[in-house]
């Protein structure tokens, strides 16, 4: 059986992990995958985005599973390509993705079903937005709608801030069209740890830690862990060169998303 797995963070070396324990498998391919999947799977230079060259590495390969575990490909349609070709695939399709490709979606959605979130208001023009600000209070959150690795989302101590990142975001462009609409949201403060994947008795290994703005500091990690496992041994570390952290939890290996600060 071979198994194709898209993307190459933190997730998806905890998938390939998890695979790896199926005797099944032959051959696990990480499209593009990193050094530290490297030691655990065939890397395939291939982009996570580069879905046309996704399928057709998969029919080629002739993959009995692929696993797409990005927010991108799963927006752009990964999914969707790969089961038109004939490859059984997980992830969610392009219409479900949506739910994390657009905040607004994702906002409307559950202010539809009345699941609990911070108020909000969606902009497409920024000389609204900025009028909006101007009845707001501080702090208050602004939010790339698309997808923005991660760093769409500003969270302004001040009015003055909030306007800036409007603008950044709106007028600057420096997240693309994703930005070019934008929730301001209110401001709730909530320490939020988001587990992605466990994997039991794996080893941590820190390679080296990544070169974005963080964040949280490690000890703050760390508090937020040991209020969800008390009394648990935790050592955190980083995938070279990647918004993915590794907390390794009593003897469990957690996958976590989010920065961090020195």
């Amino acid at each position: 059986m071979n198994v194709m797995v898209v993307g190459g963070g933190g997730r998806e070396h905890a998938i390939i992990k998890k695979l790896k324990e199926n005797q099944s498998i032959e051959t696990i391919y990480a499209l593009p995958g990193n050094g530290g999947i490297a030691a655990d799977a065939v890397c395939v230079d291939i982009g996570a985005k580069e879905i046309e060259k996704i399928a057709e590495f998969a029919v080629q390969k002739q993959i009995d599973l692929a696993v797409v575990a990005p927010d991108d490909p799963l927006v752009m349609g990964a999914v969707d390509l790969l089961r038109a070709r004939g490859i059984k695939t997980f992830g969610p399709d392009k219409k479900a993705a949506i739910i994390e490709g657009s905040k607004a979606f994702s906002k409307d959605l559950m202010k539809k079903y009345k699941i609990p979130t911070a108020s909000y208001e969606t902009f497409s023009d920024p000389a609204a937005a900025i009028a909006y600000l101007e009845t707001a209070e501080a702090p208050i959150v602004i939010k790339a709608d698309g997808l923005a690795l991660g760093k769409g989302v500003v969270i302004a101590e001040t009015i003055e801030e909030a306007r800036d990142a409007v603008r950044s975001m709106m007028e600057d462009k420096v997240f693309g069209e994703s930005g070019s609409r934008v929730v301001i949201t209110g401001y709730e403060h909530n320490a939020v740890t988001r587990p992605l994947h466990a994997i039991p008795n794996v080893t941590l290994t820190v390679l080296d830690t990544p070169p974005f703005q963080p964040d949280r500091t490690i000890e703050e990690l760390k508090a937020a862990l040991l209020e969800k496992f008390p009394n648990a041994e935790i050592e955190i570390g980083v995938l070279r060169g990647l918004c993915s952290y590794y907390a390794e939890v009593g003897g469990v290996l957690v996958a976590y998303e989010g920065n961090l600060r020195a």
